[in-house]
């Protein structure tokens, strides 16, 4: 802070770090002009010398913003006087090593938060972590991890809190982007703001292959398929290995009406990865509706041979394939049934067993 110059950038950043710290709101050069203001018509009165003592009292106080008011003023009207640039280096000095330490801690505090996370101890990981935070509120990578955690716990509203302070501090952190969007889509009425939030990371990163999958998502649940299909096929094109990308471009492809190409892409997201049983119920619509009877069927007993408790592949089988006997399948299906029948977004396998008892005989089971 040997120049007014920089002195005045140093002074901009630690304000600036020290607002973000007191009120975790965005901030994007926050004017002290108000501040500024009232110290103004002070200074007008008084000498230099009983200006800087006043800067200094509030700095001592703990208003670092009246304090720094103040040396911008100071700065403003004495450019070139050594007694200012050292109180104000002094200033900038102190509190540049304060901004330090709460943006900063020490390695074994994220590893610990790290450790539990790894053991499955989410909420004991929520305690270290809102401990850690406050001593070290400017800390990106904490916020980050507190965010990850209480979206684990289905914490929506916080880890949405956590992700938004994370870009609040590093503007450009795509991770945090992606994450605050994918929690906002899965919000009731989401979908508007996580274009916007998407689009923003885009900006950032135009080749954000996870972004244009999930943009393509929120798309696809608006029935803009064409939309969606632009972005997955842009997702796969930058990240090929991409197999839920593939998944989902094959899915948009296939309800646009080209059935061919989708079977070519669900087959590539088979082939990237071998137990991808939603992308095998998905081929066995595709050949459904071809009217492939035999293909779907093998098809949707691939997807449950993958996930026995994959209810919707379970519906599509039965609705394809009577059932003649007591077997595995069925026992499966009751089982699963037995875990999930209180859950009302379980009726894929209400159905699916339903159907099943029917095909049986047992009509009041299936009842």
């Amino acid at each position: 802070a040997t120049t007014s110059a920089v002195s005045h950038q140093i002074l901009e950043y630690v304000t600036d770090s020290l607002y973000k710290a007191k009120y975790f709101r965005p901030f994007q050069g926050r004017d002290l002009s108000g501040e500024m203001e009232i110290y103004k018509r002070m200074i007008d009165k008084t000498s230099l010398g009983e200006v800087l003592k006043l800067a200094k009292r509030k700095e001592k106080t703990g208003d670092f913003f009246a304090a720094a008011a103040i040396y911008k003023y100071i700065l403003a009207n004495y450019p070139n006087n050594k007694k200012v640039e050292q109180s104000l280096a002094s200033f900038c000095d102190i509190n540049a090593r304060n901004v330090k330490f709460l943006v900063s801690p020490p390695d074994d505090f994220i590893k610990r938060a790290e450790e539990n996370i790894d053991k499955n101890k989410n909420e004991l990981a929520v305690t270290h972590i809102k401990s850690a935070l406050a001593s070290f509120p400017l800390c990106a990578a904490l916020h980050m991890l507190h965010g990850s955690v209480l979206s684990r716990l289905g914490n929506t509203y916080e880890a949405s809190s956590a992700f938004k302070t994370v870009v609040e501090i590093e503007p450009n952190h795509e991770e945090a982007w992606l994450s605050l969007g994918y929690i906002t889509q899965n919000t009731d009425g989401g979908f508007m703001r996580a274009i916007d939030i998407y689009n923003k990371l885009l900006t950032l990163n135009p080749n954000h292959a996870f972004a244009l999958n999930n943009l393509g998502t929120v798309y696809k649940h608006l029935n803009l398929l064409e939309k969606a299909q632009e972005n997955f096929s842009k997702s796969i094109e930058i990240k090929p290995d991409f197999h839920i990308a593939q998944n989902n471009f094959a899915n948009a492809t296939r309800e646009l009406g080209d059935w061919k190409k989708s079977i070519e892409h669900y087959e590539l997201a088979l082939k990237l990865k071998p137990d991808f049983y939603e992308a095998q119920n998905n081929l066995g619509v595709v050949y459904q509706e071809l009217g492939r009877p035999e293909l779907a069927i093998e098809a949707y007993e691939r997807a449950v041979r993958l996930n026995k408790n994959y209810e919707q592949a379970y519906f599509n089988l039965v609705s394809m394939k009577p059932i003649t006997s007591k077997n595995n399948l069925v026992k499966n299906m009751g089982s699963l049934y037995q875990s999930v029948k209180d859950n009302p977004d379980s009726y894929y396998i209400c159905f699916a067993l339903a159907k099943a008892l029917e095909d049986l005989g047992e009509y009041e089971k299936s009842f």
